[in-house]
């Protein structure tokens, strides 16, 4: 559906955006939306710059990117309305004691795994990170590779290792 889009029609890197924008849960869903917004607002900055901006900061996890997109919606609004520099604050969603407690176990898991694998304990590092909610931890440490990268790091260093121990 890439391969489609061209210059020559702007709208059609906004709808895809608009539908990729609404998997939430896909972050490089997110990435290629905001991408394709940025496209759409670039091509056609009159009528697509300043809405695809706003929908640009919505989507942005980091807010002093969303206060950015939201400037650049206000350069290219007609009527200069000084609400689109409001960044409503985004206040993080309570934890049920229950959803705390889970978030506090995947942290355990990812800071073992991590230990455990500079240690040179691979299979005890591959079994912490494989732990399901592990995945957000390594999604939100930033600089840190993906939790299946992790994991396939670990099978290789115990690979690796046994290798070497076998021509010993």
């Amino acid at each position: 559906r890439l391969e489609k889009l061209t210059r020559e029609n702007p709208g059609d890197y906004r709808e895809y955006a608009e539908e990729l924008a609404d998997k939430k849960g896909d972050p490089e869903a997110t990435d290629l939306a905001l991408r394709l917004f940025l496209i759409a607002a670039h091509l056609e900055p009159a009528k697509n710059g300043h809405d695809c901006l706003l929908r640009m900061s919505d989507l942005s996890a980091d807010p002093a990117d969303a206060r950015k997109y939201r400037a650049m919606a206000f350069l290219l609004d007609a009527k200069n309305d000084p609400a689109l520099l409001k960044l409503d604050a985004r206040k993080p969603v309570p934890l049920s004691v229950a959803e705390a407690k889970a978030a506090r176990a995947a942290l355990n898991y990812f800071r073992k795994a991590l230990q455990q694998f500079r240690e040179g304990k691979y299979k005890e590092a591959q079994a912490n990170a494989n732990v399901e909610s592990v995945a957000v931890c390594f999604k939100n440490a930033p600089g840190m590779m993906d939790q299946k990268s992790f994991v396939q790091a670990c099978k290789d260093a115990v690979f690796d290792k046994n290798l070497a121990e076998d021509h010993l």
